[in-house]
């Protein structure tokens, strides 16, 4: 979803606020989730007072994917300007993060001949980070839905680490006495 400022757009927008806000309601009172896909829907926005249009279409969420993976996986980066301490602990943590991405993937390649059963804990993986990717409206929500990938992402990473143990004692063994 995608919003902009209603004041520069039509009056109906404006209106149905100020007549929805004066009866209680937000949005003309239909949740987001039950109006067609295709609809811009006009909202108040509780911390300006100002009304907002937010883009409610489909394209507008498959826009939002590749951005949204970044700020799902990735972010917040250590070196990112932050707004308090903890903000800037899960800056450090993506460290860890990206190691855990490394060795999952690392584990999955070097599994590929056993495609079968990494077959449902990727696909799983792919349509979490997806979900939060389409789904989150700020950070701290894209980085609630990392949290959900953890399990998943253990479980691969695991196999990752198994197979950089299995490459050293292998290692070993032929360069022996």
């Amino acid at each position: 979803e995608s919003t902009q400022d209603a004041s520069a757009h039509p009056d109906w927008c404006v209106e149905l606020v100020m007549q929805t806000s004066l009866k209680g309601q937000i949005g003309g009172g239909e949740p987001l989730l039950e109006r067609e896909a295709g609809d811009w829907v006009c909202a108040h926005n509780s911390e300006t007072g100002r009304p907002i249009l937010i883009d409610n279409r489909i394209s507008a969420s498959l826009r939002r994917v590749l951005p949204g993976l970044y700020d799902t996986l990735i972010r917040p980066l250590p070196w990112e300007k932050s707004v308090g301490r903890f903000r800037s602990l899960a800056g450090l943590e993506t460290v860890l993060w990206i190691a855990l991405y490394g060795l999952a993937a690392y584990g999955t390649w070097m599994n590929r001949e056993r495609y079968r059963e990494l077959l449902f804990p990727v696909i799983l993986l792919a349509l979490l980070g997806l979900a939060g990717a389409v789904s989150h409206g700020n950070l701290g929500t894209s980085y609630r839905h990392r949290g959900q990938l953890l399990a998943i992402l253990a479980v691969l990473a695991a196999g990752g680490l198994q197979a950089l143990i299995d490459g050293r004692r292998s290692a070993r063994a032929v360069s022996g006495p």
